[in-house]
């Protein structure tokens, strides 16, 4: 990475911060900046292209802060523009059409943002595979939807983005990404049914 990229980078994650901040990981406490930045190693560790690394930082600004779409794009131009919105939701409809939308634009979505996809499920996966494993079954009162619908949801994706296990930059996320879709939803409803 040349250094103008480099700098590039830095002011995407500083801009990232500076949107989020004050604001908490879902029943952790952690600074919510902690996400962007998982997703951001994730993309790293799959040699994600600069856009791609940059939109990884930003991803849920547009969705989750005051930040608009022609800021990201004044700043950080229209490849990174085009990668944030298409993983952002549209919160005033609700959970089941914001993620049947995204199961779309993950089955429709280019290598690239099915990789952002991912490297955004695995951050949130390993964060709820570490709170299942502290609060058990009680975890999932803390979400706007029942496990069973959260199941669906990471399963569809799993789905969507299974191309990804075919590439070797981005085989070791699909299979991290199974791997912790079956501790979560599988393994403990086999457990309960035993």
């Amino acid at each position: 990475m040349q250094f103008e990229e480099r700098q590039l980078l830095h002011k995407a994650i500083l801009f990232a911060t500076q949107a989020h901040q004050g604001q908490k990981r879902k029943g952790s406490g952690l600074d919510y900046i902690c996400h962007p930045l998982e997703v951001l190693q994730i993309l790293t560790q799959c040699n994600a292209s600069l856009p791609v690394l940059i939109a990884g930082a930003l991803h849920d600004t547009i969705e989750d802060t005051p930040v608009t779409a022609q800021q990201i794009h004044d700043i950080f131009g229209p490849q990174v523009t085009a990668l944030v919105l298409h993983h952002s939701e549209d919160k005033g409809k609700s959970w089941k059409e914001r993620k049947t939308a995204a199961i779309r634009e993950a089955q429709l979505g280019t290598p690239d943002c099915k990789l952002l996809i991912a490297a955004d499920k695995v951050s949130n996966l390993r964060s709820t595979a570490v709170a299942h494993q502290r609060l058990g079954e009680s975890l999932w009162q803390r979400f706007h939807a029942e496990k069973s619908q959260l199941a669906w949801y990471y399963r569809s994706i799993l789905e969507a983005v299974e191309d990804l296990k075919q590439q070797p930059n981005t085989a070791e996320l699909y299979d991290e990404m199974k791997q912790l879709y079956e501790e979560i939803f599988v393994t403990t409803e086999q457990h309960q049914t035993v």
